[in-house]
C-alpha cells in the first residue's frame, strides 16, 4: 500500500500509460493516501516521473473565495446513480476562457479545472473522496483510450497461467465465479469489473483496473464462511429482505486487507469464462471454435468518452474528440485463448484456469 512520507511531497503514481500526480497532500484532508490505496496495485508510485497526465493540487473547501459560489448557476450532472454517495451533481461556472469551477455544496467538494495548464485544483473535505475517484478513473480511461487501450466490461481472476477473463451480462454470476475461482481454485483477484486490453503483435495483453467492492447479495450469501473475515456478517443478516441481485459498498481498506490484489502485472489472458449462473441445467464445456466470434465481444466493449464524469469539464482533449481504437483487432486477439461456458450451479475445473 502506497505510503505518503513525512516531507509531504506530491505523491506521483502511474499505470504504464497513465501518469498521476497528487501535490499540497497535507492539504488533502487525508484523501491523498485513500487515493493512493485505492488506485493500487494498478497504480503504482513512480517517484521520477517523465511527464504528467492527471495533475491535482489540494485545498481546503473552506479556503474558497465566497464570490465562486455565485459564478456557478448551471447545473451539473457529473454521474447519476441510486446509491447517495455515487450520485454526484453540482453547478458549474467559468473564470475565464479556460477555467472550469464545479462546486458540490451537499459533499462539500469544488474542482477547479485550468484547461490550459492542465492542472486541477481540488478543495475538498473527507466526503470529497467519490468525486476525486470518479475524476481521476473517468479521466485516466479516456487517455486510455487515445492511446488505443480497448476497456472491457469484465472480471479476472490471475493464476500461474496468465489471466482468466470473466465476461457475461448483469446478473450472468461474473462475481460470484470471480470468487469461486478464489476461494476454491486458489487463483488470485485480479480485476473486479473492467480490463484494459491492449495488442502487442498481434497477442492480447491484459491489465488491472481499481474499482469499487460493490458486491452482490447473494455471492456474500453463497461465500459466508469465507466472508465473515470482512466484518460484514452482521450487515448481510440485515440484508435479509434483499434479494440475490442487490448490492452493498464494502470498505476499500478491509476488502484489500481481506483479498490483496495479486499484482497488476501486465500479463496474456489464459481463458475466458462465460457464466449464466441462472440457467436450470448445471453445464460447464469449452465453446466451440465456430462460435468464438468478435461480435459474442463487442457488447462487453466500453466507451469511456460515453462517461460522463470524464467529459464535464473537457480536459482530456475535449472528451468525444479522441479517435476510435481498433476495435476489432484488439477483440481478435482474443479469439485464440480458450473460451468456457459455465451454466447453472457448477464449479469451474480446474484444469480449465491452472
Amino acid at each position: 500500500m502506497p505510503m505518503i512520507g513525512a516531507n509531504r511531497e506530491p505523491l506521483a503514481l502511474c499505470n504504464g500509460v497513465v501518469s498521476l500526480r497528487l501535490s499540497q497532500i497535507e492539504r488533502s484532508a487525508g484523501l491523498a493516501e485513500r487515493l493512493a490505496v485505492f488506485l493500487a496495485p494498478a497504480f503504482r508510485p513512480a517517484p521520477e516521473l517523465t511527464r504528467v497526465d492527471i495533475d491535482i493540487v489540494f485545498e481546503p473547501f473552506e479556503t474558497i473565495p465566497p464570490g465562486w459560489f455565485k459564478l456557478c448557476d448551471e447545473p451539473l450532472l457529473i454521474r447519476h446513480s441510486t446509491k447517495a454517495e455515487f450520485d454526484l451533481r453540482a453547478r458549474r461556472g467559468r473564470l475565464g476562457q479556460d477555467r472550469i469551477l464545479a462546486i458540490d455544496a451537499g459533499k462539500r467538494t469544488a474542482l477547479l479545472v485550468d484547461r490550459r495548464r492542465r492542472l486541477t485544483t481540488a478543495y475538498v473535505t473527507p466526503t470529497s473522496y467519490v468525486h476525486l475517484i470518479e475524476f481521476i478513473r473517468y479521466g485516466a480511461l479516456l487517455l486510455e483510450e487515445q492511446a488505443g487501450t480497448t476497456l472491457l466490461h469484465a472480471s479476472a481472476a490471475v493464476g500461474s497461467g496468465g489471466i482468466v477473463m470473466i465476461v457475461g451480462e448483469k446478473g450472468a454470476g461474473k462475481t460470484t465465479t470471480l470468487f469461486n475461482l478464489i476461494f476454491n481454485a486458489g487463483l488470485g483477484y485480479y480485476s473486479g469489473d473492467k480490463i484494459l486490453l491492449r495488442v502487442e503483435d498481434r497477442i492480447a495483453m491484459l491489465r488491472a483496473w481499481p474499482d469499487y467492492p460493490h458486491l452482490g447479495i447473494g455471492m456474500l450469501r453463497a461465500f459466508a464462511p469465507s466472508v465473515a473475515a470482512w466484518r460484514i456478517a452482521q450487515r448481510v443478516r440485515d440484508c435479509g429482505c434483499l434479494a440475490d441481485d442487490d448490492k452493498i459498498l464494502l470498505d476499500v481498506e478491509v476488502f484489500r486487507r481481506v483479498i490483496p490484489p495479486a499484482g497488476a502485472r501486465e500479463q496474456r489472458p489464459a481463458c475466458i469464462l462465460f457464466p449464466d449462473r441462472s440457467a436450470a441445467q448445471p453445464k460447464a464445456y469449452a465453446v466451440p471454435a465456430g462460435e468464438k466470434t468478435c461480435a459474442a465481444l463487442a457488447s462487453f466493449v466500453e466507451e469511456p468518452r460515453d462517461f460522463t464524469p470524464a467529459r464535464w469539464h473537457g480536459l482530456f482533449a475535449g472528451g468525444g474528440a479522441a479517435p476510435r481504437p481498433p476495435e476489432a483487432a484488439a477483440l481478435a486477439s482474443l479469439l485464440g485463448v480458450p473460451w468456457y461456458r459455465i451454466e447453472g450451479q457448477v464449479d469451474v475445473p480446474r484444469e480449465w484456469v491452472q
